[in-house]
């Protein structure tokens, strides 16, 4: 599916960008990921050995970046899960976010300097992981556990107290599912 979509490009070049990007846009079978400037289209390189796809691409509030979630073959499902999120700027990839679980929902934060991703395994009521990260050096800037109703120490457990505020950048994702996990005070 390559080649079609690359020869219905107007415009394909080498990696060098310049310019702002434009919206990216995903092939139908997630095999292939553009990136557009104004004055380029180049395809997302793959970042992983077992690579299947790329999903829900997002350009960086100042236009410099645009980032991805790279869709990873695994063992123990019938499909891909989505393992990292990919951050290229200037023609190269500058980082990558590789998670332990699957990556459900991810955007650039810090006005594009952090990205703020959610992470859990495909299914089963288990707490959600949410993560704040510096692109420039991909250091942990913040983290925090959210517990889904009726788990163990979640908000349906009566003996549960949830502990300070949850973080304005945990809340852009679920505003009212999160609570802070008793160890994380």
């Amino acid at each position: 599916m390559r080649a079609p979509l690359l020869l219905s490009l107007a415009l394909v070049c080498s990696a060098a960008h310049a310019g702002v990007f434009q919206p990216p846009v995903v092939s139908e079978d997630s095999s292939e990921l553009l990136l557009f400037t104004a004055d380029t289209g180049v395809s997302a390189p793959e970042t992983h050995e077992d690579q299947d796809g790329f999903e829900d691409p997002q350009v960086s509030p100042d236009g410099q970046s645009v980032g991805w979630i790279a869709l990873v073959a695994s063992c123990c499902t019938s499909y891909p899960l989505p393992r990292a999120i990919v951050i290229y700027r200037d023609g190269e990839v500058v980082q990558k976010f590789d998670a332990d679980q699957s990556i459900w929902e991810w955007r650039f934060a810090q006005g594009g300097e952090a990205v703020a991703y959610a992470e859990s395994v495909p299914h089963g009521l288990v707490p959600t992981y949410y993560h704040l990260k510096r692109i420039s050096d991909g250091k942990t800037l913040s983290s925090f556990e959210c517990y889904p109703g009726g788990m163990e120490g979640g908000p349906l457990d009566a003996t549960y107290e949830p502990e300070g505020d949850i973080p304005e950048w945990v809340k852009a994702f679920r505003p009212d599912a999160c609570r802070r996990s008793p160890d994380n005070a």
